[in-house]
């Protein structure tokens, strides 16, 4: 039998916490309301409050694709230099990533072994 839902089928309004938002309707894949579930299921944070996190940790980005896009509808070389730029920072930020994972899972390790000595 599946598990009962978390939250009621229609969207309730949630106070804003003093910041004023603008309501954006998105079509998801059943593929990716299956991994955003999934998430939920261990953090508690609904679809939305994932997604609108995970779109504003890249806000900067979101800004330099947007200058790039600006210098190559103006025909501007720039565009190509701003976006490999960006692409050069999210390479950066991804292998930071990758390396605080490994941190975290060796440390984990660690305090496993430590634990069941």
């Amino acid at each position: 039998m599946p598990e009962p839902r978390k939250r009621p089928l229609l969207p309730l309004p949630t106070p804003t916490k003093g910041r004023a938002g603008v309501r954006v309707n998105l079509t998801l894949t059943p593929e990716l309301c299956a991994q955003l579930d999934r998430i939920e299921r261990h953090t508690g944070t609904g679809r939305a409050t994932l997604l609108r996190e995970m779109i504003e940790a890249n806000l900067a980005t979101f800004v330099t694709m947007g200058d790039a896009l600006d210098l190559a509808a103006d025909k501007k070389l720039d565009a190509f230099s701003v976006l490999s730029r960006t692409l050069d920072e999210l390479q950066d930020q991804a292998g930071q990533m990758s390396l605080e994972m490994k941190r975290t899972r060796r440390r984990a390790m660690r305090q496993k072994k430590v634990t069941s000595q």
